[in-house]
């Protein structure tokens, strides 16, 4: 959830109150959780930490499309889904998408524990820190407006406008929905770019974040599913 109305990318996670502490390899056989965020092992009742790694990628599929990968018209319908373990990226959601985000959510949502990355190696995947550098810049130019009294204004390419006037401030305020998640698409291709050093349009089709060709990645989940888009090449951002 949002920790506050006035900053839409301080989020937090809630509702804790099924963790518990233990030892790394510990099994643990309480079957907990929404069936949207638990794995399939959970069903089982013998699971470890890894479990988690899967639940965040459930919620990094959500927050980039905003809706799950597994779904059903019951809970029954959605637990049989997370068995088999198919999933699509649907087009017309992930066009606009940087190609880093699927490749993480694959590694994640892998039907077998033990290839699921550990949050060390989450937190160092290019996606993730390309992201981090980009919000810690624009905090930092935000605090630097603030403190000399400046309005701070996103513009449509994710970037900060240090030109922006009241005028621009007042528009920026009335934009309806659809604006606003046009800047974020916008936002989310900036950091695409800053991992890459690549401008808009221009990665070659089939390349992941990382550098290589996704013709190289593990395809031990590929059959699983239908592969994550790549970046069609356009003009501009939108």
């Amino acid at each position: 959830m949002l920790r506050s109305k006035d900053n839409v990318s301080d989020i937090v996670i809630i509702d804790l109150g099924l963790s518990r502490d233990f030892e790394p390899g510990q099994k643990l056989t309480s079957r907990v959780g929404s069936c949207y965020y638990s794995p399939p092992e959970i069903q089982a009742k013998l699971y470890d930490e890894s479990c988690d790694f899967w639940s965040l990628g459930i919620m990094i599929f959500v927050m980039l499309c905003s809706y799950p990968p597994f779904d059903g018209d019951d809970d029954r319908a959605v637990y049989d889904a997370v068995q088999k373990g198919t999933f699509s990226y649907k087009r017309r959601d992930w066009d606009k998408r940087s190609v880093g985000g699927p490749a993480l959510i694959d590694q994640l949502l892998s039907l077998e524990p033990s290839k699921r990355p550990k949050a060390p190696e989450v937190l160092a995947d290019k996606w993730i820190k390309a992201g981090t550098r980009h919000q810690e810049k624009l905090m930092r130019k935000k605090a630097d407006a603030e403190a000399n009294c400046l309005p701070f204004v996103i513009n449509r390419f994710g970037q900060y406008d240090p030109y922006a006037t009241d005028a621009k401030l007042k528009s920026q305020k009335s934009k309806t929905p659809s604006q606003t998640s046009k800047e974020l698409d916008a936002m989310n291709l900036q950091i695409l770019n800053a991992s890459t050093g690549q401008q808009p349009g221009d990665l070659p089709k089939g390349t992941s974040l990382d550098g290589e060709s996704n013709s190289n990645k593990d395809t031990s989940n590929a059959k699983n599913k239908e592969s994550a888009p790549s970046p069609k090449k356009k003009k501009g951002w939108f």
